[in-house]
């Protein structure tokens, strides 16, 4: 598993710098982020302060993510000042069935961005001796949070359904309509982009009004061409 750690915190040399880590379950120490091998599609959404959180697959990829962005706590240093940590995160998956149980699990254990952020905050360790990042990441604490939610209950009922397994869903802060914003943004196919108040999903079949629409500018473009060639001639 990837881990993508976008991480700050108050007088940081650096501010915010997007990195990966590959999960290991036998450090016992600290990761320290690097900038290679970023996906694009992570970036984007980390950069994007439309966006809240996505989970599902990355479009043109056979990987899947679960994404969440603006968590915030506090930490105390050894004088005893309180430092707010500023956190996002992504957890990327090649593994079908370890993304359904994360993501399952996740919902079941955390109903709010303060429980998240209380679970996440101590992994994140300000130090300005780590180049280009300023801070690494307690490998102990990240790693038992992610060992819970990889943690299969058989006698769990599974919260995700088709639509969290195989399509893509991007939320947002904001109620607005943002498709075209959206579709642009990752070179979505707005056709096959759904909108539920601030919830986005793709791809989705077109509905018959969409079909309906598109069926009409295509005859609206013929009965235009041929108007042109009668007029010529």
């Amino acid at each position: 598993m990837k881990v993508y750690i976008y991480c700050s915190y108050q007088s940081s040399p650096v501010g915010f710098k997007l990195g990966t880590i590959q999960y290991n379950s036998s450090n016992k120490q600290y990761y320290i982020p690097t900038d290679t091998d970023i996906e694009p599609f992570v970036q984007k959404s980390f950069e994007e302060g439309l966006i809240k959180a996505v989970h599902g697959k990355i479009p043109e990829s056979d990987k899947k993510i679960l994404l969440i962005k603006k968590l915030q706590d506090t930490i105390t240093d050894d004088k005893g000042n309180a430092i707010p940590i500023y956190m996002n995160f992504a957890f990327e998956f090649d593994d079908q069935d370890k993304f359904e149980t994360f993501m399952s699990n996740y919902r079941d254990n955390y109903s709010g961005d303060e429980e998240i952020a209380e679970a996440l905050v101590k992994a994140v360790v300000p130090d300005r001796s780590v180049k280009d990042f300023a801070l690494k990441i307690n490998a102990p604490i990240l790693n038992k949070f992610i060992e819970n939610l990889l943690t299969k209950d058989e006698e769990s009922i599974s919260s995700i359904t088709d639509v969290d397994k195989y399509k893509l869903i991007i939320e947002l802060r904001s109620a607005n309509d943002y498709s075209d914003k959206i579709a642009q943004l990752f070179g979505l196919d707005k056709y096959f982009l759904k909108r539920e108040d601030k919830i986005y999903i793709y791809p989705v079949k077109k509905n018959s009004t969409q079909k309906l629409v598109l069926i009409l500018g295509i005859v609206l473009v013929i009965v235009i061409i041929l108007l042109i060639l009668l007029w010529k001639n």
